[in-house]
């Protein structure tokens, strides 16, 4: 099969599009949701959210 130039750069850079918005995405939010549990844990003294985080 004969790919055309044009579409392999239409599809290397659908790629790298894709990988550069999901991976901020999980980064912030993986993040705030670190920042969550240990905000939870300093108001509440609970050792859980500590061990989660």
């Amino acid at each position: 099969m004969d790919f055309d130039p044009v579409f392999l750069s239409r599809l290397q850079f659908a790629w790298v599009i894709g990988w550069h918005i999901l991976l901020p995405a999980i980064t912030v939010g993986l993040g705030a949701f670190i920042a969550m549990l240990e905000g939870l844990n300093f108001f509440t003294g609970r050792d859980v959210y500590l061990r989660i985080s």
